[in-house]
C-alpha cells in the first residue's frame, strides 16, 4: 500500500516492484539490511544515484529529497521509504 509518492507513474511501478521483491526475499529472516542494499543498488543502476532506502517495522522520519524521487509504502507489516537526494 503506497502511503506517499511523488514519482512519475513508470518510476513508481518500477520502485514498487523492486521494493516488494526484495522485502519478500527477506521477510522470513527479517534481514532488512540486505533488502535495503539490494533496493539501493537497483535504483542507483536504473535511475542514477544516490538513492537512500529505509526499511523497518516502526519508525518516523522527516526527509528532504529531489522532486519526483520519493516513495513510501507499507507491505506485509513493513514500511519502506526510498528517495533520491
Amino acid at each position: 500500500l503506497v502511503k506517499a509518492c511523488d514519482m512519475v507513474l513508470e518510476m513508481e511501478i518500477e520502485a514498487k516492484d523492486v521494493i516488494i521483491l526484495n522485502i519478500d526475499k527477506v521477510l522470513a529472516s527479517r534481514d532488512y539490511e540486505s533488502a535495503v542494499n539490494d533496493i539501493k543498488t537497483q535504483m542507483d543502476k536504473k535511475y542514477g544515484g544516490p538513492w537512500h532506502c529505509v526499511i523497518g517495522e516502526g519508525f518516523g522520519m522527516d526527509i528532504t529529497h529531489q522532486a519526483r524521487q520519493m516513495i513510501h509504502l507499507h507491505y506485509q507489516g513493513v514500511s519502506c521509504v526510498c528517495f533520491k537526494c
